[in-house]
């Protein structure tokens, strides 16, 4: 998980939490402590003032705790942001739900992916129209072992916004571990697709890949590749590259298969799923025919 969205330093979170108590104290005393609480019609200016304190805490809770995130510090982001659910528990605002969506992300960098999952379905509730909720969900899902669950949940972002390209790379890789090969390689092809300026071929790839039509799947990724020469390496090649691998481990050509997959990681190393198949490929080259790639 990425924490990249600020890049300033936030409170102390300690400062925060006594700051938040103290807050909490005001908007409600407890009977017993103090003045008796308020009641009949001196309560309502009472109730007026907790609201508002609780409102006004909000966004600087919100901002503190991304603060922490942009540090790489998850469990000091935890803290504002369980602070946050407290002091708007009744609270059902978008609002609330970007808390507990950011929450969830923050406990699924700390390991936590059942409680994520419980944080993020209450966002949800509130919210139900907002696509990184479902991604947040497929994550959770995927880390509880439920991968089926977790490309339902990137079904549903996906039809949210569907030009979205790392959603369709998403379920693409989590596709590949259910073995849906095809349905992946047409997530793939739609990652693909909308990288921006890509050649026209690569959809013809597509096609020709998705009919098993293996060789001239290949012969259409070369002509792609070949007009990409000169290009500085990116996702787009990169994509391209493990289009073409997936088509040669297929047809049989396993050590071409490999020279792709390390092709896509050299250009792309934070794809961990390419590891697995090339090291398919490298045992398999011994039963399979040499190819140039």
């Amino acid at each position: 998980m990425a924490w990249s969205r600020c890049n300033t330093a936030g409170l102390a979170p300690v400062l925060l939490l006594l700051a938040a108590g103290l807050v909490a104290a005001c908007a409600a005393p407890p009977a017993g402590e103090g003045l008796p609480p308020a009641a009949g019609p001196a309560a309502a200016p009472v109730a007026v003032a907790g609201t508002l304190l609780r409102i006004a805490s909000l966004p600087a809770l919100i901002a503190d705790a991304r603060k922490q995130m942009a540090l790489e510090a998850p469990r000091s982001a935890l803290g504002y942001l369980d602070t946050a659910v407290r002091l708007n528990a009744e609270d059902a605002s978008p609002q609330r739900a970007e808390v507990l969506s950011l929450r969830a992300e923050v406990l699924l960098a700390t390991g936590q992916p059942a409680r994520a999952l419980a944080d993020v379905d209450d966002a949800i509730a509130v919210k139900d129209d907002i696509a990184a909720y479902y991604v947040l969900r497929a994550a959770a899902l995927f880390s509880l072992r439920r991968p089926a669950d977790a490309v339902a949940a990137l079904d549903r972002a996906i039809g949210l916004t569907p030009d979205e390209a790392p959603y369709h790379l998403l379920r693409a890789k989590v596709l590949l571990v259910i073995g849906r090969t095809d349905a992946a390689l047409a997530d793939f092809g739609a990652y693909g697709a909308r990288q921006g300026g890509l050649h026209n071929g690569f959809q013809r790839a597509i096609v020709q890949h998705l009919q098993r039509n293996y060789h001239a799947a290949i012969a259409e990724y070369d002509n792609v590749l070949t007009q990409e020469t000169g290009e500085t390496p990116g996702s787009r090649t990169a994509v391209t590259r493990l289009m073409r691998g997936f088509a040669h481990h297929q047809a049989g050509h396993f050590d071409a298969a490999a020279r792709d997959y390390g092709a896509v990681l050299a250009i792309r190393p934070d794809w961990d799923f390419v590891r697995a198949p090339r090291e398919r490929a490298r045992k398999q080259i011994p039963f399979g025919p040499a190819v140039e790639a």
